[in-house]
């Protein structure tokens, strides 16, 4: 009998790895890429990951590469970067060098289409479909650089005083929004500037006693902003076309490139316990219609975009959402799910216990 069980562990502890490597599909090992204590999933912080035509562009080490839905490797380069932020748009992958204040324009080849360095470094970049934006300062004033998928710039914004909370620019590059945070007498006041591509300001809008949690432009001539207890669409010319009042704590905002809107709300745990209790995504379309409410029994980690569909994952637990909010699908997987990237053909790639994994969620 010893005998038999010895066999037995020997024989498990030879195919286990075998069976598990087939389980996951395939990994990387970030290496000091991605530190989990302390990793952030919200689009602005400094990762080297991003969602090209439904591939995941990612950094490893000093490797960018460009991968399939199922892990394959298209193409790899070395760039020597030691603080990387990728970000995609339509036809280009953007790759900002944080640390030397440069910009690299790549094709989906992998090869350099351009580069260019904003005027004031970047402190914080991002992309809206066909334009990449970079948030600097200059002496007491917060820097607005727009730049097209050619690297060329189109707009540069100077924003006095207030804080700098966020960007948008509109798919033709004709608007650019930005919100702004100020305290005065212990208030807090949000604020919304809509500039055009020339610099001038076209309106201002303040909200007292409230933030500004999010702005996007839901098309060419259409603004929707998100305050702590509203969510609003708003003309270029200034005027409310709809909103909607906002029951809850917002913990979480995705404003999809085609226009709809997923909040996360929960019940305000600054006075109860951090991790307990249940959460709700609420989706809504351009004209601030309710396509669907999700009731989770955990906190969410992350709200993320995929083609035609939203991703909602907490815990070991995946939610796909299409975005007419019909149909979701539930998914659980062996770890836990820091970052979670929609992929081309059903395939996910997700971040967990510090190493990358790409599998099908069919």
């Amino acid at each position: 009998m010893a005998l038999l069980i010895l066999a037995a562990v020997v024989i498990t502890c030879l195919a286990y790895p075998f069976f598990y490597s087939a389980l996951l599909k395939k990994e990387f090992n970030p290496n000091n890429l991605i530190r989990v204590s302390d990793f952030k999933s919200n689009g602005e912080t400094r990762e080297g990951f991003a969602v090209f035509s439904g591939k995941l562009a990612s950094f490893q080490g000093t490797t960018l590469k460009l991968q399939a839905g199922d892990g394959d490797t298209l193409w790899e380069r070395r760039m020597d970067i030691k603080e990387p932020f990728i970000a995609a748009l339509e036809d280009i992958i953007a790759v900002a060098d944080m640390e030397k204040g440069i910009i690299y324009g790549i094709d989906g080849q992998g090869q350099d289409l351009w580069q260019t360095a904003p005027a004031s470094g970047i402190i914080r970049m991002g992309t809206d479909g066909r334009h990449i934006w970079v948030i600097s300062r200059q002496r007491e004033q917060a820097v607005v650089e727009v730049f097209n998928q050619s690297g060329i710039k189109i707009s540069y914004l100077q924003i006095d005083g207030a804080e700098l909370t966020g960007v948008s620019v509109s798919r033709e590059g004709a608007f650019t929004a930005v919100s702004t945070a100020s305290v005065k007498d212990g208030s807090i006041t949000g604020s919304v500037i809509l500039y055009n591509s020339d610099g001038a300001i076209l309106w201002a809008k303040s909200y007292r006693d409230s933030l500004v949690m999010g702005i996007g432009f839901a098309d060419e001539h259409s603004l929707i902003i998100l305050t702590e207890e509203t969510l609003m669409s708003l003309s270029t010319g200034g005027d409310i076309r709809w909103q909607r009042e906002i029951e809850g704590y917002i913990t979480r905002l995705l404003l999809t490139d085609k226009g709809v809107t997923a909040i996360n709300l929960s019940d305000d745990y600054r006075n109860g316990v951090p991790g307990s209790g249940t959460d709700e995504t609420v989706l809504y379309d351009r004209e601030g219609n309710q396509l669907g409410r999700f009731r989770h029994n955990e906190r969410i980690t992350g709200l993320t975009e995929g083609q035609y569909c939203i991703g909602i994952y907490s815990g070991r637990r995946l939610k796909k959402v299409p975005l007419d909010g019909r149909e979701a699908s539930d998914k659980e997987f062996d770890g836990d799910l820091m970052a979670v990237y929609l992929l081309e053909n059903n395939f996910i790639a997700y971040i967990s216990a510090d190493k990358l994994y790409f599998e099908s969620v069919l």
